[in-house]
């Protein structure tokens, strides 16, 4: 199975995650803002610029052409926020979102917005799984 993974490629949660999948024969690859090392994975590197509309404007295009050029079997997003809120417009099934905690119960909070996107992500993930 080949396994795109967004998210924090310098998070441990994230490395764990990336590293069972490959210990288990599967392909794992990681679209990220924030590289690092992650062994085992492609790591592919999302453009970052300045203000956070561009960057998820800019990564929402970037991440479609990934998937289309990897054809991955399984998106697995890491955070409701940020990787979480692009993954239900990327287009593709299935999709699973990981949350780890402030990330539910703070974000819906903090504004109209981060509700909406908070309620998409969580109704159109195949799976949502949380710690």
């Amino acid at each position: 199975m080949r396994i795109l993974y967004l998210g924090i490629a310098r998070s441990d949660h994230l490395r764990r995650w990336v590293q069972a999948a490959g210990e288990r024969g599967h392909e794992t690859h990681v679209a990220t803002f924030e590289p690092g090392p992650v062994p085992g994975a492609v790591i592919h590197p999302l453009e970052s610029p300045p203000h956070r509309l561009g960057r998820y404007g800019g990564a929402l295009r970037d991440i479609r052409a990934l998937v289309g050029r990897l054809q991955p079997d399984l998106v697995h997003a890491h955070y409701l926020t940020g990787y979480g809120y692009l993954s239900p417009w990327l287009g593709f099934r299935p999709w699973a979102l990981t949350v780890w905690g402030s990330d539910v119960y703070r974000s819906a909070r903090r504004s109209p917005l981060d509700r909406l996107l908070s309620r998409r992500a969580l109704r159109s993930a195949g799976l949502v799984i949380g710690d």
